[in-house]
C-alpha cells in the first residue's frame, strides 16, 4: 500500500523540522499550514485554530483527492522518526492509543488511516463542532465507528527520551503502554 504523509506546521520553530521531513520523505510528503512556505508541497489552508474538529476534516478530505495513495500518515513535526513502519494490515487506524481514565486517546502526533478509515470518519454526522482536543475527539469517531485500531509497537507518543520505537515523540512523564495488536476501544 502507498503511503502518504503530511505534517501540521503552525509555528516559525517548526518549519525547519518540516523542511528535513520534506527533504527526506519527498515526493509522498505534504505541509498543511496557513503560513507561507517555500518549500514542498503545501496544503494550503485559511488558519491553524485547533478548537474544532474542521481541523483534522479538512487534512482528511484533501488526502482523499491524493487518489495515488492507500494510506495517510499523519506526524508532527515535532517528532523523531528513525524509519517510516508500514501500516499493519487489517486495520482501519493505526498509531499510540492509550487510556486516560474513561477516555481512550489515539495521539495525532503519529496515525495512520485507510482510506476506507477517512472516508468513514468524514461520514461521522457526530464529529463535528467544537472540541477540547483533537485527539480525544477522533478516538470517539474511531469507537462510534467501530473501526479496527491497531496499536504499534513501533510507534511511542508519549515515551521515554530514550525510546527505543521507529517513531516517537518523549514525554517528562511518559505512560504505561498498552498491549500492541488490535485492540478494543470501550
Amino acid at each position: 500500500m502507498k503511503t502518504l504523509i503530511v505534517s501540521n506546521v503552525w509555528t516559525k520553530n517548526e518549519v525547519d523540522k518540516a523542511r528535513n521531513f520534506s527533504n527526506i520523505l519527498a515526493p509522498n510528503f505534504r505541509i498543511i499550514t496557513d503560513m507561507d512556505i517555500n518549500f514542498g508541497i503545501v496544503w494550503k489552508v485559511p488558519d491553524h485554530d485547533k478548537r474544532t474538529v474542521e481541523w483534522n476534516r479538512r487534512i482528511l478530505r484533501k488526502f482523499l483527492k491524493e487518489s495515488s495513495y492507500d494510506v495517510l500518515l499523519k506526524i508532527d513535526p515535532d517528532i523523531t522518526i528513525r524509519s517510516i513502519p508500514d501500516m499493519p494490515e487489517n486495520c482501519d487506524v493505526a498509531g499510540d492509543f492509550r487510556k486516560f481514565g474513561s477516555n481512550w486517546v489515539w495521539f495525532g502526533a503519529c496515525q495512520y488511516y485507510t482510506k476506507s478509515a477517512v472516508e468513514k470518519i468524514l461520514g461521522d454526522v457526530s464529529y463535528t463542532g467544537n472540541c477540547n482536543f483533537q485527539d480525544v475527539a477522533l478516538t470517539k469517531s474511531v469507537q462510534r465507528l467501530n473501526l479496527r485500531a491497531y496499536n504499534m509497537e513501533e510507534v511511542d507518543m508519549w515515551g521515554k527520551p530514550d525510546s527505543t520505537a521507529k517513531m516517537f515523540h518523549p514525554e517528562k512523564t511518559p505512560q504505561e503502554r498498552l498491549p500492541i495488536g488490535l485492540i478494543i476501544l470501550d
